[in-house]
């Protein structure tokens, strides 16, 4: 009885252990198809709106540098051209700023804290957007007026410089606080604990397993002497 009770003990054991493996794999596979799909999904875009924000950025400089130009050489016409577009792409990046980063920073399983820091500089990105464009509307009417010396001093010298590199400034920060939360290097480290996990528990396993078959082994040695013993 006490060796049948030692046999299905170890029988015991790797059942356990097996469920304990089933339960952590599920667990930390989870977590890397969660991980997976936030990159996908959610970091990826956000990544990428952040680059959008630098292509708009610099698309509305174009515009109203291009209608100076234009200006200064006595082509007044080119506004009623630039200016439309120019409006477009302001609504593109208040939608982005508004609208589109909201909607996937929600979705981002990050931490409270972090996504507290991409807000406070959307916040910012916001703030100096709207004195830049300011300036860039007071340019525009300028050139209306056909003031060019009012609008040259507008976009091309003072303030306007400073706010143009602080929203480069600022998308470089959001660029760097979205890659601080690296979620493929977490995955990574998700992969190596499965692994490892894997590993050990195979390696229990097949201890408990040679011990079992070395035990019953030698009970059956045991039991073979009890009888040659007895017919003598």
């Amino acid at each position: 009885m006490k060796n049948n009770t030692k046999i299905l003990s170890g029988f015991l054991a790797i059942i356990i252990l097996i469920l304990v493996m089933g339960g952590f794999n599920y667990f930390l596979q989870n977590n890397i198809l969660e991980n997976s799909k936030q990159i996908k999904y959610v970091e990826t875009p956000m990544s990428n709106l952040a680059e959008q924000l630098l292509s708009y950025d610099a698309l509305l400089t174009v515009q109203i540098e291009s209608v100076l130009i234009h200006a200064q050489n006595g082509d007044y016409n080119k506004i009623d051209f630039h200016r439309p577009k120019y409006n477009e792409i302001k609504i593109k990046l208040d939608d982005i700023v508004n609208k589109d980063f909201e909607m996937y920073l929600s979705q981002d399983n990050m931490p409270e804290e972090k996504k507290a820091v991409l807000r406070g500089l959307i916040v910012e990105r916001r703030d100096i957007k709207a004195k830049r464009i300011d300036l860039e509307t007071k340019a525009f009417d300028a050139i209306e007026r056909k003031d060019i010396e009012t609008a040259y001093q507008l976009i091309a010298e003072g303030e306007y410089e400073n706010y143009k590199e602080s929203l480069y400034r600022n998308i470089a920060d959001i660029k760097l606080e979205l890659a601080s939360d690296d979620k493929g290097a977490e995955s990574i480290k998700y992969t190596q604990r499965l692994i490892y996990l894997n590993l050990g528990i195979s390696i229990i396993i097949i201890i408990i397993i040679l011990f079992m078959r070395s035990f019953i082994a030698e009970q059956s040695v045991w039991k073979e002497k009890r009888a040659r013993l007895k017919k003598h």
